[in-house]
């Protein structure tokens, strides 16, 4: 068996990883739900400090909306609730580093979530290409 690569996460002793959610959105439809409901939309799904730091991407902006979409669908993935009474879109934000390195930041009811879980921390791993944006996040303790 070959050893995991280090790359692939941070190291983390045995059996701290909790859970794993993954999800895979199309940039195209993102931009369409953006454009046919606007601010209203944007406001339900996503923070402010989101909102600004996608647009300020400029023509990547769909990217962004559809990389940080896929990062909050993962999120309720891994938490177990999916969106709905437990967790809303809002309850999971992508704030952006220094060096644009991608942090989750929750209110109370992930919080809540992940306390539940055993969890402490959130790994979140962003990408996008040829239409598609994905995210992959990891609870651990």
């Amino acid at each position: 068996m070959l050893p995991a690569p280090e790359f692939l996460l941070p190291q983390l002793p045995a059996g701290t990883a909790l859970a794993v959610g993954f999800d895979l959105e199309s940039v195209e439809r993102v931009r369409i739900a953006i454009e046919r409901s606007g601010e209203a939309f944007l406001e339900r799904v996503f923070d402010p400090g989101e909102i600004e730091e996608c647009r300020s991407r400029g023509n990547a902006c769909w990217q962004s909306f559809a990389a940080r979409w896929a990062a909050k669908e993962a999120f309720a993935k891994a938490a177990g609730t999916g969106i709905g009474a437990e967790i809303s879109f809002r309850d999971f934000i992508v704030e952006s580093d220094g060096n644009g390195c991608p942090h989750a930041k929750l209110s109370a009811a992930g919080t809540r979530q992940m306390e539940r879980l055993g969890a402490s921390r959130v790994l979140l791993s962003l990408s996008h290409s040829h239409g598609f944006a994905g995210a992959f996040v990891v609870l651990a303790r």
